[in-house]
């Protein structure tokens, strides 16, 4: 139990980390005094229904970015506008009123990617915005109910939590389980796995291992395990 609160803790702090520097970047505006640039982007990446979070992208996740300005307290007409758009420095496309990019999160490791828009002209000056958009690699979560790892009963219940994998539906991925190392599955749903502790002694221990994957994307993988104990 403690394993999932610090991991779920690890997969909540990346999405406030994001909402947290767009908050400080969204007011720090450079040229015009009285404009306000917001940027706001989301990606499609998988989350459960519940997660607080904001769902982040994974290398290689399409990214939609969206730009807003404001001047004087008013919306600006930004179509017949200039604006360039940069991903880690280098420019990705722009022209006039493309105030909405849809962009790739770069491939390779997991990190921070800066975007960047540039308003050629805005209340009399060129005004820029960046934000930095964390991408971060699938995490999978094996969820149990038991309190600090410890059941009792015949058999121990757990389920599969996949995070951030580029699927809609949970189920177009594949939930391996391994149980003291030997393969293990359920007939039924395979994000859930039923353990029969065997034995009767205090303290005996179910090591559980869990690898989701895409299998429709090579490099979208991830491994977890926890350890139960019968009381």
């Amino acid at each position: 139990m403690n394993k999932i609160i610090k991991a779920r803790k690890k997969i909540l702090l990346g999405g406030f980390i994001a909402t947290a520097i767009l908050g400080v970047v969204l007011f720090s505006d450079t040229g015009a005094q009285s404009a306000t640039i917001l940027i706001t982007w989301r990606t499609q990446t998988y989350v459960p229904r519940d997660f607080p979070g904001k769902a982040l992208p994974i290398p290689g996740s399409p990214i939609t970015a969206s730009l807003e300005a404001i001047v004087g307290g008013k919306t600006a007409d930004l179509s017949n506008t200039t604006i360039y758009w940069y991903l880690d420095g280098h420019q990705i496309g722009g022209g006039t009123g493309v105030w909405n990019m849809t962009l790739q999160a770069p491939s390779g490791s997991s990190g921070v990617a800066s975007l960047r828009a540039q308003i050629e002209n805005l209340a009399g000056a060129r005004v820029a915005k960046t934000i930095y958009i964390p991408v971060v690699s699938p995490e999978a979560i094996i969820e149990s109910p038991y309190y600090n790892g410890q059941f009792s009963g015949e058999s121990a219940n757990v389920k599969a939590m996949p995070y951030f994998f580029s699927v809609a539906d949970p189920s177009r991925l594949s939930f391996s389980w391994l149980v003291n190392g030997e393969s293990s599955k359920n007939s039924g749903n395979p994000d859930e796995l039923s353990v029969k502790a065997g034995g009767s002694d205090s303290g005996t221990a179910i090591n559980i291992f869990l690898t989701i994957t895409n299998p429709l994307g090579a490099s979208e993988s991830a491994l977890t395990g926890i350890t139960l104990k019968r009381k």
